[in-house]
């Protein structure tokens, strides 16, 4: 019989900052981190 493998992977976002000329920034997001909380939150 074979043995059988679970894999788990797990993704971390540093809090890169946005630049402040970009649209994201002018929503409310200050770095790539918080992009990421507001795209999972919403799923």
């Amino acid at each position: 019989m074979k043995d059988i493998v679970c894999l788990l992977t797990i993704y971390v976002q540093l809090p890169e900052p946005t630049d402040e000329k970009s649209g994201t920034y002018n929503a409310g997001y200050k770095n790539i981190a918080g992009i990421g909380k507001e795209r999972i939150r919403r799923t």
